[in-house]
Protein backbone atom coordinates (compact mmCIF):
# COMPACT_ATOMS: atom_id res chain seq x y z
CA UNK A 1 0.00 0.00 0.00
CA UNK A 2 2.69 2.32 0.84
CA UNK A 3 4.35 1.80 -2.68
CA UNK A 4 1.53 2.86 -4.07
CA UNK A 5 0.78 5.92 -1.51
CA UNK A 6 3.93 7.80 -1.23
CA UNK A 7 4.55 7.90 -4.77
CA UNK A 8 0.57 9.02 -5.50
CA UNK A 9 1.21 11.85 -3.12
CA UNK A 10 4.12 13.15 -4.39
CA UNK A 11 3.12 12.97 -7.90
CA UNK A 12 -0.17 15.16 -6.81
CA UNK A 13 1.65 17.41 -4.23
CA UNK A 14 4.82 18.49 -7.12
CA UNK A 15 1.83 18.72 -9.48
CA UNK A 16 -0.31 21.10 -7.43
CA UNK A 17 2.57 23.36 -6.70
CA UNK A 18 3.16 24.00 -9.97
CA UNK A 19 -0.74 24.77 -10.51
CA UNK A 20 -1.83 26.96 -7.94
CA UNK A 21 1.33 28.04 -6.82
CA UNK A 22 4.03 28.94 -8.92
CA UNK A 23 2.70 32.03 -10.90
CA UNK A 24 3.13 33.84 -7.82
CA UNK A 25 5.48 32.66 -5.42
CA UNK A 26 7.81 30.54 -8.03
CA UNK A 27 10.87 30.62 -5.76
CA UNK A 28 8.95 28.76 -2.82
CA UNK A 29 7.53 25.92 -5.06
CA UNK A 30 11.34 25.76 -6.18
CA UNK A 31 12.14 25.51 -2.83
CA UNK A 32 9.82 22.78 -1.52
CA UNK A 33 10.27 20.84 -4.80
CA UNK A 34 14.24 21.09 -4.00
CA UNK A 35 13.58 20.03 -0.16
CA UNK A 36 11.14 17.40 -0.67
CA UNK A 37 13.49 15.84 -3.36
CA UNK A 38 16.91 15.85 -1.10
CA UNK A 39 14.34 14.45 1.18
CA UNK A 40 13.77 11.38 -1.00
CA UNK A 41 16.96 10.93 -1.89
CA UNK A 42 18.32 11.65 1.76
CA UNK A 43 15.83 8.29 2.27
CA UNK A 44 16.95 6.26 -0.46
CA UNK A 45 20.44 6.40 -0.11
CA UNK A 46 19.15 5.44 3.84
CA UNK A 47 17.64 2.91 2.96
CA UNK A 48 20.53 1.40 0.57
CA UNK A 49 22.89 1.41 2.70
CA UNK A 50 20.93 0.08 5.36
CA UNK A 51 20.00 -2.45 3.02
CA UNK A 52 15.99 -1.93 3.30
CA UNK A 53 14.77 -2.58 0.12
CA UNK A 54 11.35 -1.84 0.90
CA UNK A 55 12.51 1.78 1.93
CA UNK A 56 14.81 2.21 -0.81
CA UNK A 57 11.69 1.08 -4.01
CA UNK A 58 9.50 3.34 -1.84
CA UNK A 59 11.88 6.23 -1.91
CA UNK A 60 12.85 5.57 -5.52
CA UNK A 61 9.41 5.88 -6.61
CA UNK A 62 8.87 8.88 -4.72
CA UNK A 63 11.76 10.84 -6.09
CA UNK A 64 10.60 9.81 -10.03
CA UNK A 65 7.03 11.19 -9.00
CA UNK A 66 8.25 13.96 -7.43
CA UNK A 67 10.26 15.28 -10.63
CA UNK A 68 7.68 13.55 -12.86
CA UNK A 69 5.03 15.59 -11.57
CA UNK A 70 6.96 18.73 -11.46
CA UNK A 71 7.61 17.90 -15.10
CA UNK A 72 3.94 17.74 -15.97
CA UNK A 73 2.60 20.81 -13.47
CA UNK A 74 5.43 23.41 -15.05
CA UNK A 75 4.46 22.09 -18.89
CA UNK A 76 0.52 22.14 -17.68
CA UNK A 77 1.53 26.32 -16.30
CA UNK A 78 3.86 27.00 -19.45
CA UNK A 79 0.92 25.63 -21.69
CA UNK A 80 -2.41 26.57 -20.16
CA UNK A 81 -1.66 28.07 -16.39
CA UNK A 82 0.27 31.14 -16.99
CA UNK A 83 -2.27 32.41 -19.36
CA UNK A 84 -5.14 31.80 -16.87
CA UNK A 85 -3.39 33.64 -14.23
CA UNK A 86 -2.68 36.07 -16.39
CA UNK A 87 -6.44 36.59 -17.45
CA UNK A 88 -7.33 35.96 -13.70
CA UNK A 89 -5.15 38.96 -11.95
CA UNK A 90 -5.01 41.08 -14.96
CA UNK A 91 -7.08 44.57 -15.21
CA UNK A 92 -10.48 45.14 -16.62
CA UNK A 93 -11.17 48.21 -18.74
CA UNK A 94 -14.74 49.43 -20.02
CA UNK A 95 -16.29 51.64 -22.54
CA UNK A 96 -12.56 51.57 -24.52
CA UNK A 97 -12.02 53.60 -27.52
CA UNK A 98 -10.29 51.39 -30.61
CA UNK A 99 -7.91 54.48 -31.06
CA UNK A 100 -6.89 54.92 -27.55
CA UNK A 101 -3.40 54.17 -26.96
CA UNK A 102 -3.18 55.23 -23.16
CA UNK A 103 -4.51 51.97 -21.80
CA UNK A 104 -1.48 50.51 -20.14
CA UNK A 105 -0.81 46.74 -22.78
CA UNK A 106 1.33 45.57 -20.30
CA UNK A 107 -1.79 45.27 -17.32
CA UNK A 108 -4.95 44.96 -19.16
CA UNK A 109 -6.64 41.32 -19.68
CA UNK A 110 -9.95 42.03 -20.71
CA UNK A 111 -11.20 45.24 -22.85
CA UNK A 112 -14.82 46.33 -23.21
CA UNK A 113 -14.68 48.15 -26.42
CA UNK A 114 -17.30 51.51 -26.31
CA UNK A 115 -21.06 50.02 -28.00
CA UNK A 116 -20.37 51.53 -31.33
CA UNK A 117 -16.96 49.52 -31.94
CA UNK A 118 -16.90 46.90 -34.77
CA UNK A 119 -14.41 44.72 -36.34
CA UNK A 120 -14.37 45.69 -39.88
CA UNK A 121 -14.16 42.43 -41.35
CA UNK A 122 -13.90 44.24 -45.31
CA UNK A 123 -9.84 44.22 -43.97
CA UNK A 124 -9.39 40.88 -43.48
CA UNK A 125 -6.54 39.21 -43.95
CA UNK A 126 -5.81 35.36 -43.68
CA UNK A 127 -2.06 34.93 -43.37
CA UNK A 128 -0.58 31.43 -44.51
CA UNK A 129 2.33 29.63 -41.94
CA UNK A 130 2.86 26.70 -39.83
CA UNK A 131 0.31 24.44 -41.31
CA UNK A 132 -3.01 27.54 -40.76
CA UNK A 133 -4.31 30.32 -41.16
CA UNK A 134 -3.73 33.08 -39.24
CA UNK A 135 -6.58 35.88 -39.23
CA UNK A 136 -6.79 39.39 -38.41
CA UNK A 137 -9.24 42.34 -38.81
CA UNK A 138 -9.14 45.45 -37.79
CA UNK A 139 -11.33 46.87 -34.52
CA UNK A 140 -12.59 50.25 -35.02
CA UNK A 141 -14.68 52.80 -33.41
CA UNK A 142 -17.46 52.34 -36.29
CA UNK A 143 -17.55 50.72 -39.52
CA UNK A 144 -14.93 52.68 -42.30
CA UNK A 145 -13.81 54.74 -39.69
CA UNK A 146 -10.12 54.95 -40.20
CA UNK A 147 -8.78 58.34 -38.88
CA UNK A 148 -6.10 57.16 -36.80
CA UNK A 149 -3.28 54.61 -37.27
CA UNK A 150 -5.45 50.91 -36.35
CA UNK A 151 -4.47 49.35 -32.84
CA UNK A 152 -6.60 47.18 -31.84
CA UNK A 153 -6.46 43.98 -34.52
CA UNK A 154 -8.89 41.01 -33.76
CA UNK A 155 -7.39 37.86 -34.23
CA UNK A 156 -7.82 34.08 -34.26
CA UNK A 157 -6.56 30.83 -36.27
CA UNK A 158 -8.22 28.92 -39.08
CA UNK A 159 -11.54 30.71 -38.62
CA UNK A 160 -11.36 33.21 -41.74
CA UNK A 161 -10.70 32.95 -45.65
CA UNK A 162 -7.57 34.49 -46.94
CA UNK A 163 -9.45 37.64 -47.47
CA UNK A 164 -13.10 37.73 -46.32
CA UNK A 165 -15.55 35.79 -43.82
CA UNK A 166 -13.94 36.65 -40.71
CA UNK A 167 -15.48 34.51 -37.94
CA UNK A 168 -13.15 34.18 -35.25
CA UNK A 169 -14.52 34.52 -31.87
CA UNK A 170 -17.46 35.99 -31.30
CA UNK A 171 -17.23 37.97 -34.36
CA UNK A 172 -19.82 36.31 -36.02
CA UNK A 173 -22.36 38.49 -33.42
CA UNK A 174 -22.41 41.88 -33.61
CA UNK A 175 -23.20 42.85 -30.50
CA UNK A 176 -20.09 41.61 -29.15
CA UNK A 177 -17.74 44.26 -27.80
CA UNK A 178 -16.06 42.25 -24.92
CA UNK A 179 -12.20 40.95 -25.67
CA UNK A 180 -9.38 39.13 -24.05
CA UNK A 181 -5.96 40.87 -24.74
CA UNK A 182 -3.66 37.98 -26.74
CA UNK A 183 -0.07 38.49 -26.47
CA UNK A 184 1.80 39.64 -29.45
CA UNK A 185 3.12 37.13 -31.55
CA UNK A 186 6.03 36.86 -34.65
CA UNK A 187 3.33 35.43 -36.98
CA UNK A 188 0.10 37.23 -36.21
CA UNK A 189 2.55 40.60 -36.33
CA UNK A 190 3.73 39.57 -40.17
CA UNK A 191 0.11 39.16 -40.83
CA UNK A 192 -0.78 42.56 -39.45
CA UNK A 193 1.98 44.20 -41.60
CA UNK A 194 0.70 42.62 -44.44
CA UNK A 195 -2.82 43.55 -43.89
CA UNK A 196 -1.82 47.05 -43.71
CA UNK A 197 0.23 46.68 -46.97
CA UNK A 198 -2.72 45.12 -48.95
CA UNK A 199 -5.38 47.37 -48.00
CA UNK A 200 -3.17 50.54 -47.68
CA UNK A 201 -4.15 51.02 -44.04
CA UNK A 202 -2.40 52.87 -41.68
CA UNK A 203 -1.25 50.79 -38.72
CA UNK A 204 0.21 51.63 -35.00
CA UNK A 205 4.19 50.47 -34.89
CA UNK A 206 2.80 48.13 -31.78
CA UNK A 207 -0.71 46.72 -32.76
CA UNK A 208 -2.71 44.82 -29.50
CA UNK A 209 -3.87 41.79 -31.05
CA UNK A 210 -7.52 41.13 -29.00
CA UNK A 211 -9.72 37.95 -29.12
CA UNK A 212 -14.01 38.57 -29.24
CA UNK A 213 -15.87 36.94 -26.69
CA UNK A 214 -19.12 37.10 -25.57
CA UNK A 215 -18.54 36.02 -22.58
CA UNK A 216 -14.54 36.83 -20.93
CA UNK A 217 -15.40 34.54 -17.93
CA UNK A 218 -15.78 32.06 -20.20
CA UNK A 219 -12.21 32.09 -21.47
CA UNK A 220 -10.92 31.28 -18.06
CA UNK A 221 -13.58 27.96 -17.28
CA UNK A 222 -12.52 26.94 -20.73
CA UNK A 223 -8.40 26.89 -19.62
CA UNK A 224 -9.45 25.82 -16.60
CA UNK A 225 -11.54 22.83 -17.87
CA UNK A 226 -8.97 21.99 -20.28
CA UNK A 227 -5.97 21.83 -17.36
CA UNK A 228 -7.82 20.08 -15.06
CA UNK A 229 -8.76 17.12 -17.27
CA UNK A 230 -5.30 16.72 -18.51
CA UNK A 231 -4.12 16.63 -14.64
CA UNK A 232 -6.48 14.39 -13.77
CA UNK A 233 -5.06 12.08 -16.32
CA UNK A 234 -2.17 12.42 -15.58
CA UNK A 235 -2.88 11.59 -11.81
CA UNK A 236 -5.18 8.59 -12.82
CA UNK A 237 -2.30 7.17 -15.45
CA UNK A 238 0.47 7.85 -12.30
CA UNK A 239 -2.00 6.16 -9.79
CA UNK A 240 -2.18 2.77 -12.79
CA UNK A 241 1.47 2.51 -12.95
CA UNK A 242 2.38 2.89 -9.24
CA UNK A 243 -0.14 0.18 -8.33
CA UNK A 244 1.59 -2.33 -10.88
CA UNK A 245 4.93 -0.92 -9.58
CA UNK A 246 3.66 -2.23 -6.36
CA UNK A 247 3.15 -5.75 -7.51
CA UNK A 248 6.27 -6.13 -9.29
Amino acid sequence: LRATVVPSLAFVLSLSLFLFLYSDHEGLVLALIATCTCMAACTLAAGSVTRQATLAAISSLALASLLLGSAVGLWLHVAHMKRFWWLYHGAKYDAVNPFDASLDADNVAIIEFVTSAVIDTSYTLGYLAKGSIFCVAPVLPGAGVLSKPVLYWAVGTDCCDRRSNFACGGAAKTSTVSAVVEKLDGTFSRAVMQAASVYGLKASSTPRLVRFVEHPTSVLAEIWKETSTIAVMAVLIHLLLSIIASFT
